[in-house]
């Protein structure tokens, strides 16, 4: 029994030494990644939580997530290699694949439009937007497909103007100086004081619509499917976070 102990003493520091070393070498190898997102609302949610979780860090990747206007500048900085990966606005994705960008869409992150039309107070009806201005980011953006879609099924395509303001930020600086009358948003950043009224739910259009994709350049995918994967796999995580982990998710959104 006594001999039995030191044997067993320098096992467990043999293992421990080992232990160490492959969790060094799992620390150096962890692939520094940059990953942007095009909007401070529902769909960033997810990354945010698995940065908190250490959901990235699990899967080897050192993720430094950044906020970028909108999905149409996402995809530029994907194009110019200076994002890793990032969420945009699916139609800006899209159209920038067909336009013949290379880089490829890898997952959806949201097929219904979680959006809503917030207006000034003295707005009651669709119709009393006629001849007057939506904010929307950009143009090419999911806040502009859907206001233009949005008008569209209303008939006031063309009778209300729609004017590009940069970002969310911008857009609700935008309602609160009374720039704009209303605009399309998941989240409109005004001042507690500021009066709005949430005109419309677009969700309840009933229209299937692909929110926003994760998407990387064709050549980062070629190159390392391993850590486009472990984005995946990251984001996943943080989304199902939000659901399981309730105290954590609201602390993740207050920051």
């Amino acid at each position: 029994m006594n001999k039995a102990l030191p044997v067993f003493m320098r096992g467990l520091c043999i293992s421990l030494m080992l232990l160490s070393l492959v969790s060094s070498a799992s620390a150096a190898e962890a692939r520094k990644i940059t990953f942007g997102y095009s909007t401070v609302g529902a769909m960033a949610v997810g990354a945010w939580m698995a940065k908190d979780i250490g959901a990235f860090e699990k899967y080897g990747l050192q993720a430094n997530l950044i906020y970028i206007s909108s999905g149409p500048v996402v995809v530029q900085a994907l194009i110019g290699g200076d994002l890793h990966g990032g969420i945009g606005a699916s139609n800006a994705v899209i159209n920038a694949v067909l336009n013949g960008a290379p880089i490829l869409g890898i997952a959806e992150v949201a097929n219904r439009p979680y959006h809503r039309l917030y207006v000034q107070p003295e707005i009651n009806r669709l119709e009393d937007l006629r001849g007057k201005t939506l904010g929307v980011t950009r143009f090419g953006s999911v806040t502009d497909n859907l206001t233009r879609i949005l008008l569209r099924k209303h008939g006031l395509e063309g009778a209300v103007t729609v004017r590009q303001m940069g970002g969310t930020p911008e857009v609700g600086a935008a309602f609160q100086q009374r720039v704009i009358a209303g605009a399309v948003t998941s989240e409109l950043r005004v001042d507690a004081y500021v009066p709005a009224k949430m005109l419309v739910k677009l969700v309840d259009l009933g229209i299937p619509y692909s929110m926003n994709m994760i998407a990387v350049s064709r050549d980062y995918y070629l190159r390392s499917p391993d850590v486009v994967e472990g984005m995946i796999r990251a984001y996943i995580e943080g989304v199902a976070a939000l659901h399981h982990q309730k105290e954590k998710a609201l602390k993740t959104v207050a920051k």
